[in-house]
């Protein structure tokens, strides 16, 4: 069974609800019915109307299964999907509401959908209600976090959006819009390294993205920023990012051995008598990140989660190079094309580690 997401990314203007008045959602306490093979065959042809976007034939189609079959979860999911696509939001949340009552797998797609129908809707409250319900009756459904998370982000509660969009990476590692949302997340409470670890992994993910380019160039501030030119030829300025309330900030893990090793590397760099090329300064700073990384203490999220795959980066010649060379494959920085000349099996056996690495998860 294919599910189709209707989740709204960025862009949405969400507020978080106050918990007073909360929105009333229908217990799923009925069995739905099966759905028969000719019913199938139509909601096949109501997708494919739906997806050239012919939004009144699919509906028709969808309701004539449903008047045959009132109980047939997935019909009333398509019903819903393409009336949201046709932003009849009202029948779109009419539709959900009743689709919801049932037992079934679709649940956690029911109530995303549910919730982005109320916040298009302006009724952000309700939508954010949504999500914490879906949230009660799916709990694995990594979509929900997501959504909620962005709420929260977008209503300046970015404690509150951290702790959801953790909980929907350890259940979708995969999902890249999650990771670029916490990295953003984390830089604007103060959490550097695992910033630059969450951004890493979205360019991973989506490495030639419409968001790939302003990303290098945050990832790039990062990684080499904190080294300037001193006042005097020859000298070089380290500046770490400590702020009054530094010490609040190791919930994470303790990471600024990490950041100092990191400035190091950049520093040392440029101080060669031949300058390294910006590629090989920045595949040095990642190898200090990732064999410093074991020596982190605590045991926040960051440090469990992201921390071993930035350990293991180490572990095999080439592996961090190839891993830079991929993250910045939108904007190469000098000296990556000429490292991958004659380096392709170390680029083929990073890809190989990468798809097969296990992300922590639940």
């Amino acid at each position: 069974m294919v599910v189709r997401y209707s989740a709204t990314i960025l862009g949405l203007i969400f507020l978080v609800s106050s918990g007073f008045g909360a929105e009333k959602f229908p217990k799923p306490d009925r069995a739905p019915a099966e759905t028969t093979a000719a019913h199938r065959e139509k909601i096949q042809e109501g997708l494919r109307l739906h997806d050239s976007r012919q939004f009144d034939a699919a509906i028709a189609i969808y309701s004539s299964v449903l008047a045959e079959t009132p109980d047939d979860v997935r019909a009333l999911y398509e019903l819903a999907f393409t009336y949201f696509a046709k932003k009849d939001y009202q029948n779109t949340i009419s539709v959900v509401r009743q689709a919801i009552r049932y037992k079934s797998l679709l649940l956690g797609e029911l109530y995303s959908l549910l919730g982005n129908a109320y916040d298009d809707s302006g009724k952000a409250d309700s939508a954010v209600d949504a999500y914490r319900a879906g949230i009660k009756v799916s709990p694995q459904t990594a979509l929900l976090y997501f959504n909620l998370g962005l709420a929260q982000s977008r209503a300046g509660k970015h404690v509150e959006a951290k702790g959801s969009l953790q909980e929907a990476l350890l259940r979708n590692p995969n999902h890249a819009t999650s990771h670029f949302l916490l990295a953003s997340t984390y830089q604007r409470l103060g959490y550097k390294i695992p910033a630059l670890m969450a951004l890493s992994r979205y360019l991973l993910l989506q490495p030639d993205s419409r968001r790939a380019a302003d990303a290098i160039v945050n990832l790039n501030e990062m990684v080499l920023g904190s080294v300037k030119s001193g006042d005097k030829p020859g000298n070089l300025v380290i500046n770490l990012a400590l702020r009054p309330d530094s010490n609040k900030k190791n919930d994470e893990g303790d990471f600024g051995p990490t950041e100092l090793s990191v400035s190091i590397a950049v520093a040392a760099a440029q101080m060669k008598d031949t300058k390294e090329s910006p590629f090989s300064t920045i595949a040095s700073a990642f190898s200090l990140l990732g064999e410093s990384i074991s020596d982190v203490k605590g045991k926040g999220f960051a440090v469990r989660y992201y921390g071993p795959f930035f350990s293991e980066l180490t572990k095999e010649k080439g592996r961090t190079e190839a891993f830079v060379n991929t993250v910045w494959q939108a904007q190469p920085p000098q000296g990556a094309t000429e490292w991958r000349i004659g380096n392709e099996g170390a680029v083929q056996a990073f890809d190989q580690w990468l798809h097969s690495y296990s992300w922590p998860n639940k």
